[in-house]
């Protein structure tokens, strides 16, 4: 990848590619290398020499330092913005209590309406129950009636057959009363 040519930034101090090889301990072709995948910030000038920024060769521990720097920096940037005023801490306050009033509020509804749906439910699981009890005994009165209508059935075929074997032995031993039926029957 062929680098564009840039000036370095005038906030940040540039040197060699050959001090930062000595730095680092390896070849002039290795920082260029680096410097054009990523790894070191740097570039190539109008005029075709390469340049690294001087705190991207620094170490661990003074890397370390400029960070803990640059943190205090923007630390005591902060620190010289004026304070919040007692009255924007009220107001803050005021509208920290509201917002803290309306979820308890809010809170409080919900625990309401969770305990509607619990008694809803309790009432509900008691229905259900009766309702299945109420199920299991008609259940057990169809199989009643159903086992009762079968034996009246039975009964019913017994008297049929008792009937008709009785008008049988009725018929075949009609035994008149008097004499004169007996000339009927002749």
């Amino acid at each position: 990848m062929v680098l564009p040519a840039s000036e370095p930034d005038e906030q940040r101090v540039p040197v060699s590619t050959a001090i930062a090889a000595r730095t680092l301990g390896c070849t002039d072709e290795t920082v260029k290398r680096r410097i054009r995948v990523g790894d070191l910030e740097g570039g190539r000038r109008p005029n075709g020499h390469w340049y690294v920024y001087k705190d991207q060769l620094a170490s661990d521990e003074e890397k370390q330092l400029q960070q803990e720097i640059a943190e205090l920096r923007v630390q005591l940037s902060e620190l010289r913005q004026p304070a919040q005023t007692t009255d924007d801490i009220h107001r803050q306050l005021a509208a920290a209590q509201t917002e803290l009033a309306e979820v308890r509020r809010r809170e409080q509804d919900l625990q309401s309406a969770n305990r509607e749906l619990r008694r809803t439910n309790q009432v509900q699981q008691a229905a259900l129950s009766d309702m299945q009890e109420a199920l299991d005994e008609y259940l057990e009165g169809g199989e009643l009636a159903l086992r009762s209508a079968h034996k009246f059935q039975s009964a019913g075929k017994k008297l049929s057959r008792i009937n008709a074997s009785l008008n049988e032995h009725l018929a075949l031993s009609r035994i008149p009363d008097t004499p004169a039926e007996l000339d009927d029957e002749i």
